[in-house]
């Protein structure tokens, strides 16, 4: 009698093992989905982010439809541009294919931007970007992919151009450079040339003075060049000049 309970002890323990396991096969079905779990991302610029991530022993219409990558562009991103996002997807692809789009900028998500383009305006100088996307086709959906970061780069300063009406000498000549720049850096202006002839330039404000007489526009001749440029004080200058034209006063004869 004992060998016996033993016996029937062992079948009892084997059957409930064969239980456990058809159950725990049963979750893997298409029919049984797990719910997304969540994952984190180390920013670039410091702290974390969640993701939704799928669990990896998930079967469902996602493992039938998925990213392989997610690009920006152009590579070289300023504040005066917009980034574009494209979408790879792994074959085969199926028609009538969909796309959503997540926007962040230093980990704020952009809620105006839903689709595959980043208008300037929404980022500036070294923040930086991602794009997370996914895809809808057959009622199936991916799981979200991110871009890579991309970090905002220095835009230079733009020259604005002024007309110039020609100048009688002698007199006093004034011109104010004018230049803007997107980041709202602070900008220095300076003379490239001609240098030691007088010409005064506040490097701050771009206000440009010069005290002409005949003996200028003898030297010079009737025109003359100047070189200059502006700088946000985080790239190379840029350059532009202005030309300058000379007419003497004519003088009224008295009858």
């Amino acid at each position: 009698m004992l060998r016996i309970s033993r016996f029937a002890i062992l079948l009892a323990l084997l059957g409930l093992a064969a239980c456990k396991g058809s159950g725990a096969a049963d979750k893997t079905r298409p029919d049984n989905k797990p719910e997304d779990s969540q994952t984190t991302a180390e920013l670039p610029g410091g702290g974390e982010r969640p993701f939704a991530a799928k669990s990896a022993s998930a079967v469902g219409p996602a493992d039938f439809l998925r990213l392989s990558a997610v690009r920006l562009s152009p590579a070289a991103i300023n504040a005066a541009v917009d980034i574009s996002a494209e979408v790879e997807v792994m074959p085969p692809v199926p028609e009538g294919i969909e796309f959503e789009y997540s926007w962040f900028v230093s980990n704020q998500k952009v809620d105006a931007a839903t689709g595959s383009t980043l208008k300037s305006g929404n980022f500036r100088k070294r923040q930086w970007i991602i794009c997370q996307a996914r895809a809808t086709a057959g009622g199936k959906v991916s799981d979200w992919l991110p871009s890579n970061w991309l970090r905002i780069a220095n835009s230079p300063p733009q020259i604005e151009a002024v007309a110039l009406d020609n100048f009688s000498v002698p007199g006093r000549f004034t011109y104010q450079l004018r230049a803007s720049d997107i980041d709202n850096d602070e900008l220095t202006y300076a003379l490239l040339a001609p240098l030691a002839m007088g010409i005064e330039l506040n490097k701050k404000t771009g206000l440009l003075t010069w005290e002409l007489d005949e003996a200028t526009v003898e030297k010079f001749g009737e025109t003359i060049e100047l070189s200059l440029s502006v700088s946000d004080n985080d790239a190379p200058p840029v350059t532009g000049s202005i030309t300058l034209r000379f007419q003497k006063k004519t003088e009224k004869k008295t009858p």
